[in-house]
C-alpha cells in the first residue's frame, strides 16, 4: 500500500535554534556550515533517543550525521528515501 508523501520540497530545513538539537550539535552545525556542509533534516525517532542531525556536503556529495555530543560521523549507516 502506498503512503502519501510527507516530505515538502518547499519547506526549509530546521534552523540552528531547533529545540531538539543539543548545544554540541548546534555548535558543530555552525562550524560545519562554514566548511560547506548544509543541514538537510533532523530525524526524530521513537522512542526518543537523541535526534539524528543529517548534513550534506555539496562538493563531495556526501551525507553525514552530527552525533549528540557534536562529533561528525561521515560514514553513517543511513537509510534515505529517494
Amino acid at each position: 500500500m502506498l503512503q502519501q508523501e510527507r516530505r515538502n520540497p518547499d519547506r526549509r530545513p530546521p534552523t540552528l535554534a531547533h529545540p531538539a538539537l543539543s548545544e554540541a550539535q548546534r555548535l558543530a552545525l555552525r562550524d560545519l556550515q562554514v566548511a560547506g556542509w548544509d543541514l538537510m533534516f533532523i530525524r526524530n525517532q521513537t522512542p526518543p533517543p537523541p535526534p539524528q542531525v543529517i548534513v550534506y556536503h555539496r562538493r563531495s556529495k556526501s551525507f553525514a550525521v552530527i552525533e549528540h555530543d557534536g562529533n561528525l560521523r561521515e560514514r553513517p549507516d543511513l537509510r534515505l528515501r529517494a
